[in-house]
Order: structure tokens, then sequence, then C-alpha cells
């Protein structure tokens, strides 16, 4: 698998499907059996690298438009339990400091309530396990609602990833460094109880909210030790017009149904 040669290597944000030109998706989609359309889902895109996922995750793909080649990931680094059932979730990243891609995969077993992860770096080809140290990871385990906010799309913020996480009636951030490789958790501003959506805004962190009297949208920003180490002093509130609020939303909304 051949890095893209047409522009120099750049820290950039895992982008969305919808960002990606029809050709290129269109693209992708004719490599795929006719079974296997209806579970495809791109987990992200990085300088001209595209990353996809079908089998809920089980089965991954590297796929370099620019000299029509696809690298299959089937393989994994965690020892597999049987006859037992399981969810994923999955993240894909540039690592500039070292001039490579990543992936991780977070899985949770559902009958063993164990949660696990693993990266995947191009440049050895190989999946390594990773520790989930977290409390909050330990405590609920692979309990099925933390999972349904797990599975959608990360965003890649300052040099990491980012997932809403959660039960039912409480949520929370989850954060993968990708040069330590550690995981970290960032909980929601104070006093505020809409999940919301997370986004980039200027290079930082932000979370994008309805307000409570509905006649405006609310921004939360996340400063650079924030991001890092979760520190919930460190979100700054920002007041959104509805309508930029409304329109955030739709954009957020087209990009998860796109994925």
């Amino acid at each position: 698998m051949q890095r893209p040669e047409s522009e120099p290597p750049r820290e950039t944000s895992s982008l969305p499907s919808k960002d990606l030109p029809h050709d290129v998706v269109l693209k992708i989609l004719t490599r795929l059996p006719v079974k296997s359309l209806m579970r495809f889902r791109i987990v992200g895109y990085c300088n001209g690298l595209i990353c996809g996922t079908v089998c809920y995750g089980r089965t991954i793909y590297l796929w370099n438009p620019s000299i029509g080649k696809c690298k299959t990931l089937t393989g994994t680094s965690l020892p597999v339990k049987a006859a037992d059932t399981f969810k994923s979730a999955l993240g894909f990243a540039y690592h500039s400091e070292s001039d490579d891609y990543k992936i991780v995969r977070i899985v949770g077993w559902l009958k063993q309530n164990v949660i696990e992860a693993e990266v995947y770096t191009l440049s050895t080809d190989m999946w390594r396990r990773v520790e989930v140290s977290l409390e909050s990871l330990r405590r609920f385990g692979a309990d099925n609602s933390i999972f349904t906010r797990l599975g959608g799309q990360p965003q890649f913020v300052n040099g990491a990833l980012h997932w809403s996480i959660g039960t039912n009636d409480q949520f929370w951030y989850l954060s993968f460094d990708v040069d330590t490789e550690r995981f970290g958790e960032i909980m929601p501003p104070p006093g505020n109880r809409l999940e919301g959506f997370l986004t980039e805004f200027k290079g930082l962190l932000a979370l994008v909210v309805c307000g409570q009297d509905r006649d405006h949208g609310q921004c939360f920003i996340m400063g650079h030790e924030g991001v890092w180490c979760g520190v919930v002093k460190s979100w700054v509130k920002l007041i959104v017009p509805l309508e930029l609020y409304r329109f955030l939303l739709l954009l957020h909304q087209q990009w998860s149904t796109s994925n």
C-alpha cells in the first residue's frame, strides 16, 4: 500500500464521506460485493487514503485511489472469544510525527462484558493491542447503549480522535491520542444536559448543542489543555444564532447518514 505522492504529508482531520468526490465514492462501492453494500461505512479520509469497513468493523479496507490499489485488513491482535457477540467502533488518522497512518478499533464483547482496543499501523502492517484502563469503561463494560453512541463518526482534532460515549442516562466523550496511543475522558460542560454533537472549530474541539429555550444554539470550545486531559473548566461557551445552529445540525445529520 503506497502513500499518495500528489502532496506532501501533513496533519489533517478525518473527513466525512460527503467531502469525497462522487466518482471516488462510486469506485469504492463498485468494488464491494452486493451483500456488503448495505453494511459499508466510510471510517475516514486522510491525505488521499480512504478507510472503510463492512461486517461491523471485522473487515477494514484502505484504498489509495491515486494508484488504484486497495488493501484488505482482516487480522486482529485481540483473542477471539468463541460464541460471543461484539460491537466495535473505529477511527482513522494521520500521525504527523512518524509520517504514518493509524486505525484504532474498540471492541466490546457483550456476553463477557469486556472492552478491548487495538491499533493498526500502516508502516508495519500490524495490529497491536492497547490498554483500555478508563474507570468509566471498566464500570459500564460493554454496555449496549455505550456502543450505540460510540459507533458514530469520531472527530480528529489536535492529534486525537474523539467519540461521543455514554449510557442511556448520561454521556461524556472518549479521546484517543494518536501519538501516545492512550485513551482519555472528557466530561461535558458543567450544567449542560444536552448531548449535542462534536465538531472542529478553528483547530479546537467544539460541542454544539441547542439552547434550552430553543431560540439559539450553544457552542462550547475546549482549550488545548482540555483536549489532552479533559479538564472541565477549559470549556468556553459561545452563543450561536439559531439559524447557524440549524445549519450545523443539518451538516452533522448529512454526515451521519452518509456513513
